[in-house]
């Protein structure tokens, strides 16, 4: 018996399938995905690989001799079976083959992010399961009951036809959408099927959970890179020997070894963390999508802020759109106040905080109610700004903001275009021109300057860098120790505190100057998101919206509450500059130790990328410098395509694979593909 396995080894020069001899005593104990221990290389010292094909003989045609005799690859035996917990399914080795064909990685790394975890703990014992009943501290209203019927019924067509059931829930914050979420999964898990609950931010799980378990009880868990290996590995054991229903958890969850799954959530589908920064990276929304496609599940993605691709696809009819246009009870939405900063600075205030919001604070604290500081910092890489007009400096070409590096040059991260760093602004001649460095730490050591018997507690990725600080900082604040969390993007998702009536949001187009297309996109949603976490109780919540750029659309369409008057905003500005969805837009990244013989590699890579785009009419863009230029002693260079077809777009990369491996001089340089914006 011959078997061809793919070995436990991220290289790509060993990403290929070799053949070896199964002894006689092993044959019928293995199987598609059983791991091995084989030996490999010239001290034939042991290695793990996964069988991906299993032949009683092999054809001298066999495409996967290389054009070889196998006689001449002198073959070896299989010396033993690995551990048999370290076995892959079929399915979720289909996944893996599925995974390197999208995004172009080894097809080790993608069997190594379809298996959760490895390491092995002491089994715990099975539970007999449970029939779910109706959680008893909610009632759905009509609006959340219409979607959840909306929802299976609109999948039960689609599944009669063979098709995937994609519904999009666009629910105003603190609408429901979690109670929504719980329907589903119950009707989903007394039918006999399991569930997973996307969710972006770690921060968020706790919360999650204890929400699930009053309902679901031991039967829902959840996983994240927080965990312990062994906690990590005993979870998916659960998984895998149905003592568990529903797993929670950011993108990871997706591969959790369910046998039946029946529906997967992606709430707040928006997020930009549902992308893998590490290879493969994928999308989580569309590995969503092709995991219920094979097991004929329900896809449903919820948002208050929808991502206007989703939009798009909802409005066109590829996805099925349900909306909760009311927050849940008697919560009302929060009245939310613009305050010009470039109007505190011409009457002296040159603060981080207006006068407007030192009001408010003051206010909240007399009334014994809890107030929430926002800081948005995350995609900040430096740029210039005026503080006197608003005014930043842009790419003339691609229409993002121009980033500042240390050696005070502005650059376009997609077409490298530059310009020296301004010192005056060019159109006020303000001195007030430069990059704004306010930190978490600043606002709080601000806040106990204006309120010294104020408490407050900070959270941002300082302060929450060990296992359970997030949940301390969370639970700390909930229970009254504070009035005031001053935090980054993590206070600011999901959460629900009865008592927080009043957000600041500092610098609050700080978002509007990243470096990319989906800037106006990303500003608008996490100013929404910020908004929606006031009020939530019985008193009626205030924001108080800080900005230089008071007149910018989404800035005007977040205070109003208005995203579909966003939405046709930005979706015009994208169908005007070929931006997704009506491109497919690639980057690929290019990592080398030597800088120099990087940018000579990266050259010559776009002369065959522009020779092989032309004959597709593929757009190409750069090289550039990325916003970070050196992570981990590797250089880094950027080269964007963009095309109607993604088709055209994987041909491409893989005529640049195939460029890239027989060409010496990328050897030492990786390259890794990407398909989102960065």
């Amino acid at each position: 018996m011959y078997v061809w396995v793919i070995l436990d080894i991220t290289s790509s020069q060993v990403d290929k399938p070799f053949l070896y001899l199964l002894p006689n005593e092993l044959v019928g104990q293995v199987d598609i995905g059983t791991a091995l221990n084989v030996p490999f290389g010239n001290g034939n010292k042991l290695k793990t690989a996964y069988i991906i094909g299993l032949d009683k003989e092999i054809s001298e045609n066999d495409k996967r001799l290389n054009n070889k005799n196998i006689n001449e690859l002198k073959l070896k035996y299989v010396d033993s079976i690995a551990d048999k917990k370290l076995e892959i399914s079929k399915k979720a080795l289909n996944l893996a083959v599925w995974l390197k064909d999208r995004y172009g990685s080894t097809l080790s790394s993608a069997i190594n992010t379809v298996m959760v975890s490895k390491e092995r703990v002491r089994a715990r014992k099975k539970r007999e399961k449970k029939t779910i009943s109706s959680c008893e501290d909610f009632i759905l209203n009509s609006e959340q009951k219409s979607v959840v019927d909306g929802i299976f019924e609109y999948s039960k067509n689609s599944l009669l036809k063979n098709e995937t059931p994609i519904s999009l829930i666009y629910g105003v914050t603190g609408s429901g959408k979690t109670n929504v979420y719980i329907e589903l999964i119950r009707r989903v898990v007394n039918n006999g099927q399991q569930a997973v609950l996307l969710i972006p931010e770690i921060s968020l799980t706790m919360q999650n959970i204890r929400r699930f378990e009053k309902s679901f009880g031991d039967r829902a868990t959840f996983i994240h890179s927080k965990l312990s290996k062994g906690e990590r590995y005993e979870r998916i054991q659960k998984a895998r020997n149905r003592e568990i229903d529903i797993m929670i958890g950011p993108r990871t969850a997706l591969f959790t070894p369910f046998s039946n799954i029946g529906i997967i959530i992606i709430d707040e589908e928006h997020e930009n963390s549902y992308n893998s920064d590490r290879s493969p990276k994928y999308n989580a929304k569309e590995v969503a999508i092709k995991i219920a496609d094979m097991n004929n599940a329900l896809i449903v993605l919820g948002s208050a802020t929808p991502s206007v691709e989703s939009f798009y696809r909802a409005l066109n009819n590829e996805y099925a759109l349900f909306e909760i246009k009311n927050r849940y009870g008697t919560a009302k939405p929060p009245k939310i106040h613009i305050v010009d900063m470039k109007r505190e600075l011409v009457s002296g205030n040159r603060d981080i905080f207006s006068r407007d919001l030192l009001r408010l604070i003051d206010n909240r604290l007399r009334k014994n109610e809890q107030i929430m500081l926002f800081l948005n910092r995350r995609g900040y890489f430096g740029f210039n700004a005026c503080r006197a007009c608003g005014e930043v400096i842009k790419c003339p070409h691609c229409d993002v903001s121009l980033s500042l590096h240390f050696d005070e040059k502005l650059r376009c991260h997609y077409c490298g275009y530059e310009v020296p760093a301004y010192h005056n602004c060019p159109s006020c001649n303000s001195g007030y021109i430069g990059s704004m460095n306010a930190g978490t730490q600043q606002v709080q050591e601000q806040i106990h300057r204006y309120f010294p018997k104020a408490r407050a507690l900070r959270m941002d990725a300082d302060t929450t860098s060990r296992k359970y600080d997030t949940d301390k900082i969370l639970d700390s604040f909930a229970g009254g120790d504070a009035e005031i969390l001053i935090g980054t993007q993590m206070i600011v998702k999901g959460h629900d505190f009865p008592r927080v009536t009043l957000m600041g949001i500092l610098l609050a187009d700080l978002a509007l100057n990243i470096s990319s297309y989906t800037a106006s996109e990303r500003c608008f949603q996490i100013l929404m998101q910020a908004s929606g976490r006031v009020g939530r109780g019985n008193s009626l919540g205030e924001v108080v919206l800080q900005t230089y750029r008071p007149e910018h659309f989404c800035i005007q369409m977040a205070k109003n509450g208005d995203y579909r008057g966003f939405y046709e905003e930005e979706i015009n500005y994208r169908r005007l500059m070929n931006y997704p969805p009506f491109a497919n837009f690639m980057l690929i990244v290019l990592q080398c130790l030597d800088e120099e013989h990087l940018v000579r590699a990266t050259d010559f890579m776009k002369q065959f990328i522009l020779s092989e785009a032309k004959k597709y009419n593929i757009f190409v863009i750069g090289p550039s410098i990325p916003p970070i230029s050196k992570v981990n002693d590797l250089y880094r260079r950027f080269i964007y395509v963009k095309h109607r077809d993604f088709d055209r777009v994987i041909f491409l990369r893989n005529r640049i694979m195939a460029y890239a491996e027989i060409n010496r001089g990328y050897d030492n340089i990786d390259i890794q593909f990407e398909y989102r914006p960065i």
